[in-house]
């Protein structure tokens, strides 16, 4: 009875998944804050609480800006932020972040019932649940688990809606599918799987596709409301406008961030990053290959979830940059095609026997190990990233004066969140931010990181300024980020802007 229950199945996966996520902020006492990104959405955050636009104001940026142009991810952290005035921002942006990875597994289920066994579908929800990349993402202050579990529910409203057909379950898809597009833009490629469930359903539910489109643009006024105060369009960040199918093959990009060199081609370096063990696992890629082998006759089935697979990975491998995150649209996927997979090969090879079973619980063992590993080994460098932040925090705070100025490159969000005092950053800055040159300024900034980076014309200019303008005092380092003292009193301020 429990195992067709899809409720009970829904809160067992959920539950499940949370704990695995608690357990590892419990271990490693990872606060989610780590680099640019989360300190820029926390910001934004209580920037909203407070009333003020959808946008991020932190010292040394030229015009409010919001990152990739969605505010869905803050706006969520500053609801619960107006509904409890008194907590901190970062608790629940956490929890928002847990509580989405965990409904991302736990809807792999409610998906996967659609074509798999009760027992089946339960065990991609598993996968989903211990997938690396999974709980990574989902323990992390980003918007990626969040917007993948919005588009994960619209894909499985829309299920339910042409099951039953109901005005109710085609808001919520569309609401949904709109609410996964503010927190993340590349999440409308959700689209071809639903357009490929829908493409071939007879008769076409015209009614429920228009009720949904109106749900999915209430969805996304937040995000009108946050371009009607920006000057550039959505497509104006470096990530989506530099996208190209040949980036599949190149190796060497030359971007606003910086120069990138990749030893392979940056598609063959996703692909083989999409078959390691810290995204999901080798071996449930392999059941998955098998899934969509085995799963040919099921041609509706087989249509969306390599649809699905598809067009993310297609969208990831144009891009410039690499991140295992940006792919993580594609596991329940995944997931759903492995679980196929093996009940396929165990039924065709008929792998039931004692002998069989046993030699399968020590196989599943191992892979159950080797998955715990790829958590370990994708989640590590993120809890040492936000120690480092937290020591330079501590460093900074005994070392700089009052009105000392600190200028840092990739540091300054996170120094301005714990020191909650001005840090300007240094991709940002312009003459006006830095004020009079008769200040003595700290700087924070990984040397060979910079050197590296300043080979791109807008930071180029900038470090050169440094260097032109300023001497700079040795302090003392923080693993391989360098802070020292810098004396700009030979600048003498000018009208000329130099952020472009």
């Amino acid at each position: 009875m429990w195992a067709r229950s899809p409720t009970a199945q829904f809160w067992t996966v959920f539950i499940f998944a949370a704990l695995i996520r608690i357990a590892w902020v419990i271990l490693s006492g990872f606060t989610g804050l780590y680099g640019q990104d989360g300190y820029a959405y926390l910001d934004a955050a209580e920037r909203m609480a407070q009333g003020h636009p959808f946008s991020v104001q932190m010292v040394g940026m030229p015009d409010p800006w919001m990152i990739a142009a969605a505010p869905g991810y803050s706006l969520a952290i500053s609801f619960f932020l107006r509904v409890f005035p008194d907590t901190f921002s970062v608790w629940w942006a956490q929890v928002i972040s847990i509580a989405a990875g965990s409904t991302m597994a736990a809807w792999t289920v409610s998906i996967g019932r659609r074509w798999l066994s009760p027992e089946a579908s339960i065990g991609a929800g598993v996968v989903v649940a211990m997938a690396p990349v999974a709980v990574q993402t989902s323990v992390v202050v980003m918007t990626d688990a969040f917007a993948t579990a919005l588009g994960i529910g619209c894909i499985w409203s829309t299920l339910r809606t042409l099951e039953r057909p109901n005005a109710y379950w085609a808001i919520l898809s569309g609401f949904l599918f709109g609410a996964s597009v503010c927190t993340r833009l590349p999440m409308g490629l959700v689209a071809v799987p639903l357009g490929l469930i829908l493409a071939f359903r007879k008769p076409f539910p015209v009614k429920y596709v228009v009720i949904a489109a109106v749900a999915a643009i209430v969805g996304m006024i937040p995000e009108f409301v946050y371009l009607n105060q920006q000057s550039d369009g959505p497509f104006s960040n470096h990530m989506i406008s530099l996208w190209s199918p040949v980036n599949f093959w190149r190796q060497h990009f030359v971007t606003p961030d910086g120069s990138l060199d990749y030893n392979l081609p940056l598609g063959i370096y996703y692909l083989s990053m999409i078959s390691g063990h810290k995204f999901i696992s080798p071996v449930i890629i392999l059941l998955a290959a098998a899934g969509a082998w085995y799963s040919r006759p099921k041609t509706t089935m087989l249509r969306v979830l390599l649809g699905w697979i598809a067009a993310f990975v297609v969208f990831c491998t144009g891009l410039t940059v690499i991140n295992p995150r940006y792919v993580l649209p594609i596991v329940p996927a995944v997931a759903i095609l492995s679980m196929y997979g093996f009940i396929a090969i165990r039924s065709r090879w008929n792998l039931n026997g004692l002998r069989w079973r046993r030699a399968g619980l020590l196989f599943g063992t191992a892979i159950v190990v080797t998955v715990f590993w790829g958590q370990f080994r994708a989640l590590i460098p993120f809890v040492e990233l936000s120690e480092v932040e937290q020591e330079l925090a501590v460093v900074i705070s005994q070392k700089a004066k009052a009105d000392d100025e600190i200028v840092g490159f990739k540091t300054a969000f996170a120094l301005e969140w714990y020191l909650r005092r001005p840090a300007t950053e240094l991709f940002f800055f312009d003459e006006t931010v830095l004020g009079s040159g008769s200040k003595r300024k700290i700087v924070v900034w990984d040397p060979h990181d910079l050197a590296k980076r300043a080979t791109t014309p807008i930071l180029h200019r900038k470090k050169k300024w440094f260097d032109d303008h300023c001497i700079i005092e040795p302090v003392t380092k923080v693993r391989t980020i360098a802070i020292g003292y810098a004396d700009c009193s030979s600048f003498v301020p000018s009208t000329e802007k130099i952020y472009p």
